[in-house]
């Protein structure tokens, strides 16, 4: 049930993102309503999903990198639309959504992973940790492509090339201002996956700091989007410079994380949803 499940959220996601792609190009309110529509309800679908791959598989979603991506696709989705409740930049659904749809079937297709839970650990902790980690990368995914289409808007201005496209794309004021929302959000986040992570790492008698490749990968993660964030609420960085350390942290963050995930085995199962403990 949970895959046929999995299949319909894709095709679902993939609709809303036709849909996103239509209002890019042609500007119709209706299609941005009928995609952001289209998203909730792929969300909900996903959501249910997950859910079911729970209950088949007995243990949370999110401890393997096959599950992992498709909790991100749901963090990143759910993310996203609780964020255009308010902020209303309806071109980043044209990128969430396929992504969503792209990263719910490398999941399906990837072999699963054995994982095991610390015997007496309470599963709030190990739901808690899971959920915190995966929004605080969906929140730096957010940021990462907010700062893609803030560079791409410069562009635009700078050459004075004001087509179709830079009228599609939002100020860039608003996307500095979505850009520094997901910083906010997202390094909360990740420092409380891991205070959750390394509670669990003490639960499962791995030591409260071993020196587990993913972990130094995450303090380096979280000391990366401290600074940036410390930059921008100290330093008062903004426009162009935060949007490209955006997008260079975020490619430090992809790069070490897959290199971990193929190369180096921890006790984490090479899933983000155990970075950090």
């Amino acid at each position: 049930m949970s895959v046929i499940l999995a299949a319909a959220a894709v095709v679902i996601y993939l609709v809303s993102g036709a849909f996103y792609f239509l209002f890019v190009f042609r500007q119709r309110r209706w299609q941005n309503r009928a995609g952001n529509l289209v998203l909730w309800l792929a969300f909900g679908v996903h959501t249910a999903a997950l859910i079911g791959w729970w209950v088949t598989q007995r243990t949370v979603p999110g401890l393997d990198f096959n599950s992992s991506l498709s909790v991100l696709a749901w963090a990143l989705a759910g993310l996203y639309l609780l964020l255009n409740l308010r902020l209303r930049v309806m071109v980043l659904g044209a990128l969430v959504a396929p992504l969503a749809a792209v990263m719910i079937v490398a999941s399906q297709l990837l072999p699963p992973a054995p994982t095991k839970i610390a015997p007496g650990l309470k599963l709030a902790w190990l739901l808690g940790h899971v959920l915190t980690a995966m929004l605080g990368y969906a929140a730096f995914f957010l940021n990462f492509l907010v700062g893609i289409l803030y560079l791409v808007q410069e562009w635009h201005i700078k050459t004075k090339r004001l087509g179709p496209i830079f009228r599609r794309l939002p100020p860039l004021e608003g996307l500095d201002h979505l850009g520094h929302t997901c910083l906010i959000i997202g390094f909360p986040l990740l420092s409380v996956a891991m205070i959750t992570g390394a509670v669990y790492a003490n639960y499962a008698a791995v030591g409260l700091w071993r020196w587990d490749p993913m972990v130094a990968a995450t303090i380096v993660t979280w000391l990366l989007y401290g600074a940036l964030l410390h930059g921008r609420l100290v330093a008062g960085w903004s426009g162009r410079r935060a949007a490209l350390l955006a997008v260079a942290a975020f490619a430090i963050l992809l790069v070490s994380y897959l290199a971990l995930v193929f190369l180096t085995p921890g006790y984490h199962a090479a899933a983000p949803g155990g970075a950090g403990g």
